[in-house]
């Protein structure tokens, strides 16, 4: 015992006996740092995660036709205001959910797509909408008309520019002058040839003649023509004049067979214009008796 104590004191630093040993201060001051530096980080990151410096500030939706953006902000601005995992923010850019959040706005608005993209404190929301509307012309007016012939609401004047334009009547604007409204390239065009009055919530066509409306003129484009108008000469008949990239009309019935019409159509197309010249018009209105002239 003595050989081993003798051996254990020789080991020790050696020490002045009548002045205290610093180690226990040192020991001290390194948990202390050690402790400060962990509380720094918590305190930072908290302050990171629940402070306002990396919210998200703004909503900034785009691609809208026939929605309210204020809605759209609306339903992002209440996903914004849940925590995922229970405690973290959604408003955060670093926990901000985006998939589910464009799920939520597909499953609450009629949405095509919904694409999120975070700018800094801005989020970015671009919608392209699934509800086909159809332009109605009365005069110097322009509505738009949904499925079931119901006026929705009328034309700003950007999309009512867009629609003269597409029709030829006024030229685009040049660089630099107010751009057009962006609107579905297959959106057709229904023209009142004698102007009324209407309002919102007048149902003028109903909604079979609006759907044969929609798949006539999709044939027509499978064709090889491209629909401009369809011109009601009454909007209580179901008669249309269709203009189009041809130099002849299409007379059409909206209440009629479409396949039975277009059939009619192809085979005049294919057969009478390679032995005459253009017509005026072809009316396929009347099943299988079609009258050229």
């Amino acid at each position: 015992m003595r050989f081993f104590e003798a051996k254990a004191y020789g080991l020790q630093d050696a020490g002045n006996p009548l002045f205290p040993r610093k180690e226990s201060f040192r020991k001290f001051w390194v948990i202390a740092g050690v402790a400060i530096a962990i509380v720094s980080t918590i305190v930072g990151l908290s302050m990171l995660v629940y402070g306002p410096y990396l919210r998200f500030q703004s909503i900034d939706v785009t691609g809208t036709v026939t929605l309210s953006t204020d809605e759209l902000a609306m339903t992002v601005r209440q996903e914004l205001a849940t925590k995922n995992y229970w405690i973290l923010p959604n408003d955060h850019r670093w926990f901000f959910d985006k998939s589910h959040t464009e799920i939520v706005l597909k499953d609450s608005f009629p949405l095509k797509s919904a694409t999120i993209v975070k700018d800094g404190a801005t989020l970015k929301v671009e919608v392209v909408e699934d509800v086909f509307m159809i332009a109605f012309r009365s005069g110097d007016l322009v509505y738009f008309l949904d499925p079931n012939g119901v006026i929705i609401r009328e034309a700003t004047p950007e999309e009512k520019a867009t629609v003269l334009v597409r029709l030829g009547e006024v030229p685009a604007p040049a660089e630099g002058e107010r751009g057009l409204a962006v609107l579905q390239t297959d959106t057709p065009v229904i023209r009142e040839k004698t102007a009324i009055d209407h309002v919102v919530g007048d149902q003028v066509f109903n909604d079979v003649m609006i759907e044969n409306i929609i798949q006539f003129g999709d044939g027509l484009r499978s064709l090889g023509t491209l629909p401009k108008e369809f011109v009601s000469e009454n909007v209580e008949l179901p008669w249309f004049a269709i203009t189009s990239n041809k130099a002849y009309l299409i007379l059409f019935d909206a209440l009629e067979n479409v396949d039975t019409q277009l059939t009619v159509l192809k085979t005049v197309t294919d057969e009478y214009f390679a032995t005459q010249e253009s017509p005026h018009y072809i009316d396929v209105r009347f099943g299988n008796r079609v009258y050229v002239r």
